[in-house]
């Protein structure tokens, strides 16, 4: 029985069911179905398999300190990854992709995009990630710098998965300064092995010894770090499997001011990849950001809270772990999981949840016209309901990394709000504490002055996510009838600095000055205009009113 223990959590009886239930009932059957598909894919029997070289993925992860001493989190997954062709491989992405493809000769089909080949490779290189066999019942052992090497208690599972936590002794060989005494970061290399096998090479990483005061960043990666377009299906796969890790705007340049000036902050990188594709981005974004922990989604699902709920099941382990460190949060719109999860922590742990940074995805990646603006919210179907809950000053809506500029100080003073940045209106909520006439909330900078088309109502979500699929399926067929991709017809090409097929090209961003909000038409429109900042107005039932100021954003973020 392979049991999990999270946080600071003993496993109780109850627990260990759970975990047997979801692993045998709900993992096995998913991964021997996954499993079986790999195997035929590759045409290798199991003999062959089993003799393939060992492979190991440690992920960078964490450890607390209690009473006994350091306790260290360690989780990965060992797996066999068989030498493929470059000509398999280039089949075997093209399954994955949409409307793409790295083998289409010039002149055949024209709706797909050809991969360059540099994106050709890029594409076979994370194909060959996937395109493993998960090694169960693999007995593996940490090497820790300074220590003694420590056998992991539980195997890998039925999907390859391991995690653990492990205790460091206060009498090791390297002598590591008691949490309770320091406030500084400490790190430890760390590499996985497998007995009876030559793996490790591979399985090296880093651990932060947390100690347990002192401020977290725990970042999103997508569409906050890098640029994924998880709105757009195809683009999403093209820049997930064809495209380098490309960081969003400049970003990494706010995020290394914050590592060089805030003294001991602690980076904590969360996404729900799974774990074959997150290789990749833990070297992209060790490469461009701070060093620091990640938590992925793992392949083994053993609570009902991994299964419908990764990113708030790891999320409240962290919590758990550390409940006396302040906790900065940053996600954008994009992601339904980050407009969900983070409001219900900030209540959960009012003390240690410090401030919620959102990203509007809307205000830098929709298109010029009402149709893409349209499409990044209702092809994704996101609220702003459960912020309502939330005081003001708690959270901030933003545009761009300069919007965030100052609101973190070296001396490790904290600002949530940029006042100067225009904020998403609120979906209604009676249990907002704006509802009252309070004259300190109706001046906030984050309570709404009038309903926008780019969220959703809270009155009928179901209503709405139906909606949103009519829609998604009306653009697919004006897509199929656009003629030649891309096309400007089609929604899903409506990207910003795109050539479509015709000639022209989409608006950039950028290109304009100027956000109207005009709610007699429910809807925002840009219009061109030749300031130095792009003004963000808020219609009424007269003349539109300037309520902020933003930094212009010139070029385009793609």
């Amino acid at each position: 029985m392979r049991l999990r223990c999270h946080g600071v959590f003993a496993l109780s009886l109850s627990s260990a069911v759970s975990a047997t239930f979801f692993e045998n009932v709900i993992s096995g059957p998913i991964y021997k179905i996954a499993k079986s598909w790999v195997k035929k894919e590759i045409g290798l029997n199991d003999w062959q398999i089993q003799h393939l070289p060992t492979r190991i993925l440690n992920i960078p992860s964490y450890a607390n300190w209690t009473d006994d001493g350091w306790r260290l989190h360690v989780h990965g997954n060992v797996y066999k990854q068989p030498h493929l062709t470059d000509e398999k491989l280039n089949t075997l992405a093209n399954k994955f992709l949409i409307r793409a493809s790295a083998t289409l000769q010039k002149g055949h089909r024209k709706h797909f995009y050809r991969l360059t080949p540099e994106e050709a490779a890029q594409a076979r290189n994370l194909t060959a990630e996937i395109m493993v066999v998960p090694t169960d019942g693999a007995e593996v052992y940490m090497h820790i710098e300074g220590h003694n090497n420590i056998t992991l208690p539980w195997k890998t599972s039925s999907t390859g998965d391991f995690d653990a936590w492990l205790p460091l002794s206060k009498h090791e060989p390297r002598s590591l300064v008691d949490g309770y005494l320091t406030d500084k970061l400490q790190t430890l290399d760390i590499s996985a092995h497998v007995y009876g096998s030559d793996a490790g090479v591979d399985g090296n990483a880093t651990a932060y010894l947390v100690p347990p005061h002192g401020v977290t960043l725990i970042s999103d990666v997508d569409d906050i770090l890098r640029v994924a377009e998880i709105w757009n299906p195809k683009q999403m796969l093209l820049n997930m499997f064809a495209r380098p890790y490309t960081p969003w705007l400049n970003m990494p340049d706010l995020y290394g001011e914050w590592a060089r000036t805030v003294p001991n902050v602690h980076f904590h990188y969360l996404t729900v990849t799974p774990e074959p594709d997150t290789r990749w981005y833990i070297h992209g974004t060790s490469k461009h950001y701070p060093p620091g922990s990640f938590d992925t989604r793992p392949m083994n699902f053993t609570t009902l809270a991994s299964t419908t709920h990764a990113r708030l099941a790891m999320l409240e382990r962290y919590f758990q772990t550390f409940p006396q460190r302040k906790i900065i949060l940053i996600g954008d719109t994009s992601n339904k999981d980050v407009m969900r999860d983070y409001p219900s922590l900030a209540l959960k742990y009012a003390e240690q949840v410090q401030c919620i940074w959102i990203r509007n995805t809307a205000v830098t990646d929709a298109a010029a016209d009402e149709l893409a603006e349209a499409r990044q919210t209702d092809n994704l179907v996101w609220t702003t309901r459960s912020y309502a809950l939330l005081p003001p000053s708690k959270y901030m809506f933003f545009n761009h990394p300069l919007d965030l500029t100052d609101l973190l100080l070296p001396d490790g003073s904290l600002t949530c709000v940029n006042s100067s940045v225009h904020q998403l209106p609120l979906s209604p909520s009676s249990s907002h504490p704006s509802s009252s006439s309070s004259p300190a909330l109706s001046s906030s900078p984050n309570t709404p002055s009038s309903p926008s088309s780019r969220h959703r109502s809270a009155a009928l979500p179901g209503l709405d996510m139906a909606a949103s699929a009519a829609r998604g399926a009306w653009w697919a067929l004006k897509c199929l009838f656009a003629g030649h991709r891309p096309s400007a017809k089609c929604p899903f090409d409506q990207r910003p600095g795109t050539v479509f097929a015709d000639g022209s090209t989409e608006a950039r961003e950028g290109a304009y000055d100027e956000r109207v909000l005009y709610p007699s038409v429910g809807r925002a429109e840009r219009v061109k205009g030749s300031g130095v900042g792009a003004v963000e107005r808020i219609g009424g039932t007269g003349e539109a009113s300037v309520t902020a100021v933003s930094p212009k954003v010139t070029g385009g973020a793609r």
